[in-house]
């Protein structure tokens, strides 16, 4: 076996690097209702019962709209005296930088849509992305784990987010992508939604899906949905 090349540890920048921005291909936009208060319940218990559940039924909008509150929204943000921005949400990440932007894949009588999700005011954009290129991904994710009429959930990874305030960043993306998903378990079992995080990247198909001059990378995602009685029952 040849010898691997050393993760180099990641180190805070003296001086950030310029800021990217980054446009995706969108047009409509719909607002997601907040959900009612969370009952209160132990933590504890959620985490013994978390497992990964591979049935999945379709998932309303009110659905969506309340696992991706408790699990992804921007709770509050401000900026430090530097005028760098600092968001909080359930997840954390390294510098609060939050690097990963949430796809939205659904199976619609029509085909495939795919939409966006901002964590800042709890909405979804519709993405204007070619179709071939989607379903390309949602075949790459089926070689894995059957998505049914799940939700496919992947993490779009925009490293410069990072990489501006961190050298040798790349171990700092992959955790943040790991503690997301984790995130997303907890919710989806505090929610008794059906959740299974999917092993590949996804990578070349995120870059084909939009264009790789924009710097994208894929993360890998989830399969969301609700639960099926049988499979509840199992549980």
């Amino acid at each position: 076996m040849g010898a691997t090349k050393a993760l180099r540890s990641p180190t805070p920048r003296r001086t950030p690097l310029p800021e990217v921005s980054l446009r995706y291909p969108t047009h409509r936009r719909f607002a997601l209702p907040a959900p009612r208060p969370a009952s209160p319940g132990s933590a504890l218990e959620v985490l013994n019962a978390r497992q990964s559940r591979r049935t999945f039924g379709p998932l309303s909008r009110a659905k969506l709209s309340e696992f991706l509150w408790h699990s992804a929204r921007t709770r509050f943000s401000s900026r430090d005296n530097a005028g760098r921005l600092h968001e909080s949400r359930p997840a954390p990440s390294a510098g609060a930088c939050h690097p990963h932007d949430l796809l939205i894949v659904q199976a619609k009588a029509r085909g495939l849509s795919a939409q966006l999700y901002d964590p800042r005011t709890h909405a979804l954009t519709d993405l204007r992305v070619d179709s071939r290129a989607l379903r390309n991904l949602h075949q790459h994710v089926e070689q894995a784990l059957a998505i049914g009429r799940g939700t496919l959930i992947w993490l779009v990874g925009h490293p410069p987010r990072t990489e501006r305030y961190y050298e040798s960043a790349e171990s700092l993306l992959w955790r943040d992508a790991g503690a997301l998903l984790a995130i997303m378990a907890i919710a989806a079992e505090a929610l008794d939604l059906s959740l299974c995080a999917v092993g590949m990247t996804g990578d070349r198909q995120i870059r084909r899906l939009f264009g790789a001059r924009r710097g994208v990378r894929g993360f890998g995602g989830v399969i969301l949905g609700t639960r099926r009685r049988d499979h509840a029952r199992q549980s």
